[in-house]
């Protein structure tokens, strides 16, 4: 309607520093205003708000592993309404690394990988949303053939009740 909009404005860079080292960033910055009936029936603010969101990405990738860590920040009134952004008022962090092993075609395999990350999840006041321990294992071997697993072990937070997060396939 005329009475609305979310306004975005943002800069963002690719940095390889060498050909093995990789540093993204984005900064964001919004402006929104929602009508009435939206104002009134979703909880948000009366007049116009401005919010935040900054992302960074470092990783060091060779031909046999990769090793990584990603920040985000996103303040309780960053909006992005056409942008895939569902969620605000958090912080996320994660480290992970990956380790591959390959091998020429004739042999029983011809690349697996293990993946491993901790991550989690907190609010702009410091609450604990989502914790996590992960493990990856994946295969590709001949014909095509592949095969996976993943494990997760953690914990998730919501409305003031913990649940546990366990599981693989």
């Amino acid at each position: 309607g005329d009475d609305y909009y979310n306004r975005v404005l943002g800069i963002d860079a690719d940095l390889k520093f060498t050909p093995k080292d990789r540093l993204q960033f984005q900064v964001l910055n919004t402006n929104t205003q929602y009508p009435d009936s939206i104002q009134i029936n979703y909880d948000q603010p009366k007049k116009d708000f401005w919010g935040k969101a900054y992302r960074t990405f470092y990783s060091h990738h060779t031909k046999d592993y990769e090793v990584y860590v990603r920040h985000d920040e996103i303040e309780k009134d960053f909006r992005a309404d056409l942008g895939f952004m569902s969620r605000a008022d958090y912080k996320y962090t994660e480290l992970a690394g990956i380790y591959r092993w390959r091998r020429d075609p004739g042999y029983w395999y011809t690349s697996i990988s293990v993946y491993n990350s901790y991550d989690y999840i907190r609010d702009m006041s410091g609450n604990l949303i989502h914790r996590a321990v992960t493990q990856r294992w994946n295969y590709e071997g001949p014909l095509n053939s592949h095969a996976h697993t993943y494990v997760e072990i953690g914990k998730d937070r919501y409305d003031g009740k913990e649940f546990s997060k366990n599981w693989g396939d």
